[in-house]
């Protein structure tokens, strides 16, 4: 008995010593770190987070570390996953640089080509500079197509042969686009799952959301189709894409012009059945609700740290998106009715359980779009942690990678940003990195300035635009 009690006084003497603990293997350690879990939206104070190769390896307060290990002082900082962009069009490896240096681990390009199948390839191999790249294969649209790099297609007939090629040729998914039939549309869906392919992108025009849902798309880029399926009125238009869609201005002028009373369009009972077909099905709003303020009155006009890496032409773009699209101030009064409209619904879909992730749709400006939508997914009715979730967990789950990607955990790819203030109190640290590690490599934030005063300097001299891979004529 005496021996008994003697160990396990010794044992009670020695919890929690370090001395007694054989120090865990890594790379690199962040100590007394505060880990923001995106999960749960709470903070983990004092944390040691040890990363070895590409993981994380362990996270607690009390761990050996090897006197070799790496150290990285996380004192009065704050540890997140890295953010996802997950609707984005990258167009050149100084764009996968810029977006890698704002902390944007992995990005979705929604327009690929065999030009993105060797950059995702190439950042994989560690041969390029980059976040992760999940891509699409050159779109699918109908008759007329909106792009010209697009494919036209009215047979449903020679759908399987579309997709069973890109499914072959490695795009991880198939993008549809507005102009489809709902024939196409259903023969697209068909295809997907025969050669188990993801089907996803705009929903069409005139393909109910609903529909879109049941029938197992993955996502809907630009909240397209949410307004419709909620209308009051059925006979009433999609007010979507109305400056490229004759049916959806009509229907924006009248709204604008007080004919259409925007008070009574949406039916409340019609909202909840959404919601609530949504959180059961495996569909992800992608609202990219940012900058669909470019077709309001208000548009996205960029922080000064993005435009510095924006050609003179692309600042122009960025000015004069109006123009180019034809809005005129009848067009523009009722988009500026409908986007508080769109706000409210976005809020009431993700307070039933409707899943979202955060895309920019604006590559121009790269990682600092994909702060300024979290920013606004945050003020939408998300709030700070929801939009966090959105950029992180959620597309991690959309992925198919959770315990993978999107959270600060053991096992979990250290895809990883510190910051210098807590994002759930206040998203302008997201702005501020103090470092980024991808895939368990660890970079200060002034390891990337050389590079980025090199961007920027041939960002100044250029005069034509490039809109880069995926949007070849």
């Amino acid at each position: 008995m005496r021996i008994a009690i003697l160990v396990a006084g010794v044992a009670a003497l020695c919890t929690g010593c370090q001395s007694a603990r054989p120090p865990i293997p890594a790379d690199l350690a962040f100590l007394n770190v505060n880990v923001v879990d995106v999960a749960a939206a709470t903070i983990l104070p004092g944390q040691t987070v040890l990363v070895k190769g590409d993981r994380i390896v362990a996270i607690g307060t009390k761990l050996a570390i090897a006197e070799t290990t790496r150290s990285v002082d996380g004192s009065g900082r704050y540890l997140i996953p890295g953010l996802m962009d997950m609707h984005t069009h990258i167009s050149s490896p100084d764009q996968l640089y810029l977006y890698l240096a704002t902390g944007v681990t992995t990005v979705r390009h929604m327009a690929g080509d065999s030009v993105s199948l060797r950059w995702r390839r190439e950042v994989a191999e560690g041969k390029l500079l980059g976040p992760r790249i999940v891509t699409a294969g050159p779109l699918i649209d109908g008759r007329p197509r909106i792009w010209t790099f697009g494919v036209e297609v009215t047979d449903p007939a020679v759908i399987d042969t579309l997709v069973r090629h890109q499914k072959e040729a490695g795009y991880d998914f198939v993008k549809v686009y507005s102009q489809l039939t709902p024939e196409v549309f259903e023969a697209l869906i068909a295809a997907g799952a025969k050669y188990g392919i993801e089907i996803s992108g705009h929903v069409p025009q005139d393909v109910p959301l609903t529909r879109a849902i049941e029938a197992g798309m993955r996502t809907g880029e630009h909240f397209i189709g949410a307004m419709k399926a909620v209308w009051r009125d059925t006979a009433l238009a999609t007010p979507d894409l109305s400056a490229l869609d004759q049916r959806a201005r009509q229907l924006v002028v009248a709204i604008g012009a007080g004919q259409v009373a925007g008070s009574s369009l949406i039916d409340s009972a019609k909202v909840a059945a959404l919601g609530a077909l949504a959180a059961r099905s495996d569909f992800w709003f992608d609202p990219t609700h940012d900058i669909m303020r470019n077709f309001t009155s208000n548009p996205v006009t960029g922080r000064p740290e993005g435009l510095r890496y924006m050609s003179a032409p692309e600042r122009a773009l960025l000015r004069d998106v109006h123009k180019g699209f034809g809005l005129t101030p009848d067009v523009l009064a009722g988009e500026d009715s409908l986007y508080p409209l769109r706000t409210r619904l976005l809020a009431s879909l993700f307070e039933a359980g409707a899943k979202i992730i955060a895309g920019t749709d604006n590559a121009m400006l790269n990682g600092w779009a994909l702060k300024d939508e979290i920013v606004a997914l945050a003020k939408a009715g998300l709030g700070n942690a929801g939009a966090l979730r959105a950029a992180t967990l959620s597309a991690a789950e959309y992925l198919g990678k959770r315990g993978e990607l999107g959270e600060v955990r053991e096992g979990a790819v250290a895809d990883l940003v510190l910051l210098g203030g807590n994002p759930l109190d206040d998203l302008e640290a997201l702005y501020h990195p103090d470092g980024v590690m991808a895939r368990g490599v660890w970079r200060l934030a002034a390891e990337f300035v050389p590079r980025l005063d090199s961007i920027a300097a041939a960002k100044a001299a250029q005069k034509t635009l490039d809109l880069g891979v995926g949007l070849e004529k």
